[in-house]
């Protein structure tokens, strides 16, 4: 089996390193966005987050689902969790970046949250990933 030469290894190398950087460019991107939308919260906005952080659940262990933002006053965020959750946070990002049209929301339970903590709660994970659907979604 013949050994790669040295220009193709750098070139392997070259794709690789820019391959990363894309990816760091981007991840970085929808970070900065997902601030920018906490930081001017609206009525509709999906958050993934923690659910059992914000809310009792009846199995044991972490929660992760989504949360809709039902009210907005300049304090605080009210919040409404899906009636379902996944043992991780996988199924919360499928689920943000998806169809809601099947999520039932829990509208029997709000959670409210102080505006000035969403910033410390995405610096967690507590909340980590946002969505402002579009108009008519």
């Amino acid at each position: 089996m013949p050994v790669p030469d040295h220009a193709r290894m750098k070139k392997l190398f070259r794709s690789c390193a820019s391959l990363l950087l894309l990816l760091a460019a981007v991840t970085a991107c929808s970070g900065r966005n997902d601030a920018e939308l906490l930081a001017s919260p609206q009525a509709g906005d999906l958050y993934a987050g923690e659910l059992s952080h914000f809310a009792a659940f009846e199995h044991k262990g972490e929660a992760y689902g989504l949360m809709k933002v039902v009210a907005v006053t300049e304090g605080s965020v009210t919040v409404v969790t899906d009636s379902s959750a996944w043992p991780n946070r996988a199924g919360a990002n499928n689920d943000l970046l998806g169809d809601q049209s099947g999520v039932k929301w829990d509208a029997q339970n709000t959670v409210r949250i102080a505006r000035a903590e969403l910033p410390a709660l995405y610096e967690e994970d507590r909340i980590f990933g946002v969505r402002r659907p579009e108009a008519g979604q």
